[in-house]
């Protein structure tokens, strides 16, 4: 996820939104959602001109609300996603 965001800001495409679930086989989706904010602070992108980054989880604790929000979230939500949801998020 991370090197996808960079290559393609690299050949000048850009994301409006991202989603990002909290566990993924690789790298989790909160150390994900860290470096690509600091990836964007490096690359001086202003916080208004960055994508929207949604977290995704099935947990609905508190505390996976706190990580995803201190890690650069925008907003956590939780599974299941439904389209009225997506169309909400995208508007």
């Amino acid at each position: 996820m991370v090197n996808l965001v960079k290559k393609s800001y690299a050949k000048g495409i850009s994301y409006r939104v991202i989603f990002s679930d909290f566990q993924m086989p690789v790298m989790d989706g909160i150390e994900g959602v860290r470096l690509i904010r600091e990836f964007f602070n490096q690359q001086r992108i202003p916080k208004d001109e960055q994508p929207l980054i949604f977290g995704v989880t099935g947990h609905v604790q508190e505390e996976f609300l706190k990580m995803g929000l201190q890690a650069g979230m925008d907003e956590v939500i939780s599974k299941p996603v439904y389209p009225e949801m997506m169309k909400r998020i995208i508007s």
